[in-house]
């Protein structure tokens, strides 16, 4: 389900948790003649990372070999040590020391949302402890509240104040949820059965929005975001079906329901503004007007450019101007000095 460095039986493991930071890899440029054994050459210094450690038979010492770029070599004997902070499991990528099949994913989502969830009802408490430190946590790292002393019941006040209102914030789900195992704790001391399973519905729910915003926010954004391999394959079979289609107003309505085939062509990050854009240009008797197929957005510096589509039964290339070299044709440098006078558009976000 996770693909990393494989262990051989007996490994010996310190790792604890899903969040473990990673070890740099120590590379042969980076040993020093100190860390290496003066009789066989090999590693006599523990790394950091993952090694392994057997007895030289050459030189009778302990010896530990680190990975390669090719991954880690075990021969038989070897014992597998993983450090601690050696190992990172994460579904961010950036993060992971290793890539997740499809599913380890679902494994991996299914410990975040299940494994603290109390089993029996005499799990509860122990269940609600946990929750509390998974949020006191996430609170006492936030950049939000950082700088207070949540002990302070003046700062305390202050940092209510800051998340309140920063719902997108996982601090501001790790408050609600500390609040909601409060008066969980207090409708079950009060015997108010109703009331409790409200506020633990509650508080399932602002937990099952923590772990979203810490582990899944960007992983569901980039996959929402970024076209997948069936909008591909649609727009293929569209293009197999109607590569001979000369009706412009097909391949404008396509490309609108389809806006992620139009930013394949550029490589910074666009959005789609508008479709069928008017650019002025009318007289008194509404004629005249000019539009652009599509208005594309710069989602970063806030920029624009005007595009114009062609079927592909449109003809691109003219009369010969040299003896290699073809003018655009008639329809499409018409096209562009339908365009070619000064344009000014404001983009709201």
């Amino acid at each position: 389900m996770y693909s990393a460095i494989n262990s051989a039986d007996g490994a010996e493991r310190r790792n604890s948790g899903t969040s473990i930071d990673t070890g740099s890899i120590l590379t042969t440029a980076e040993r020093s003649d100190s860390a290496h054994c003066s009789d066989c050459g090999e590693l006599n210094e523990q790394p950091t990372t993952i090694h392994t450690v057997h007895e030289c038979k050459n030189c009778d010492k302990t010896i530990y070999r680190a990975p390669s770029a090719e991954g880690l070599d075990i021969t038989e004997g070897d014992k597998v040590v993983i450090p601690a902070g050696a190992l990172r499991i994460s579904l961010d990528r950036r993060v992971s020391s290793g890539q997740f099949s499809r599913h380890g994913v679902s494994w991996m989502v299914e410990k975040l949302l299940l494994d603290s969830t109390p089993k029996s009802k005499e799990d509860l408490d122990s269940s609600l402890d946990t929750y509390d430190r998974e949020a006191e946590e996430v609170l006492r790292s936030s950049e939000l509240i950082g700088d207070l002393d949540l002990d302070d019941q003046d700062q305390l006040n202050e940092a209510v104040e800051r998340v309140c209102d920063q719902r997108e914030s996982p601090a501001f789900w790790a408050w609600t949820v500390l609040a909601l195992s409060t008066g969980v704790r207090e409708a079950l001391e009060s015997n108010d059965a109703s009331q409790a399973t409200w506020l633990m519905s509650r508080l399932e729910s602002s937990r099952s929005m923590l772990i979203y915003r810490l582990h899944l926010e960007a992983l569901i954004w980039q996959g929402y975001s970024t076209p997948g391999l069936e909008t591909l394959k649609t727009a293929s079979e569209i293009w197999d079906s109607e590569h001979d289609n000369s009706s412009e107003e097909f391949w404008q309505t396509t490309l609108t329901q389809n806006p992620v085939l139009l930013y394949q062509a550029f490589n910074i990050p666009v959005i789609l503004h508008q479709g069928k854009a008017y650019l002025g240009g009318k007289k008194i008797d509404n004629h005249g007007g000019k539009y652009a197929d599509f208005i594309l957005k710069n989602s970063v510096l806030g920029t624009m450019a005007l595009v114009e589509i062609k079927t592909p039964k449109a003809k691109l290339l003219g009369s010969q101007y040299r003896s290699d070299v073809l003018g655009p044709s008639f329809e499409l440098s018409g096209k562009h000095s339908r365009h070619a006078h000064r344009v000014t558009i404001r983009l709201d976000a």
